[in-house]
């Protein structure tokens, strides 16, 4: 399968927002980002969350290889998107109201729901909408 590109997101999100869901956002980057960089933290971040346990799978380590943590978090530098800790994406005043999660979190969620070909999954409140795309590719 190919690698997903900024077109293929907006497609996830035109087809959450049809099906009624919540409506994901804009898609535009604020700032031109190289895709050797992005693509170097983020298998820096999947050998990290490897070597800490969270990723036990090859199935959950291709996924997190494959989909880019970046086209579905903007506003943050690249650094901090693919570091380990959750990102607060919408908020008021001091009081965070959304977030990315943390990827070791989500490593373990998948790891533990163990999804297997043919199985469906609906995903409620998908936020950015960064899980759900690991999840179609598990």
């Amino acid at each position: 399968m190919a690698p997903w590109r900024e077109s293929d997101i907006t497609r996830v999100r035109l087809a959450i927002r049809r099906r009624g869901f919540y409506n994901l956002g804009r898609m535009k980057h604020d700032s031109p980002i190289t895709h050797s960089r992005s693509d170097l933290l983020r298998n820096k971040l999947v050998n990290q969350l490897l070597q800490a346990g969270a990723i036990k799978s090859k199935e959950v380590e291709r996924a997190f290889r494959k989909v880019p943590r970046h086209l579905f978090l903007h506003g943050f530098s690249l650094e901090d998107v693919y570091s380990d800790f959750s990102l607060i994406t919408k908020q008021i005043g001091v009081t965070p109201l959304t977030s990315s999660t943390q990827p070791s979190l989500m490593a373990a969620i998948l790891e533990i729901l163990d999804l297997q070909k043919g199985q469906n999954v609906l995903e409620i409140g998908t936020g950015t909408g960064y899980n759900a795309a690991l999840l179609s590719e598990l």
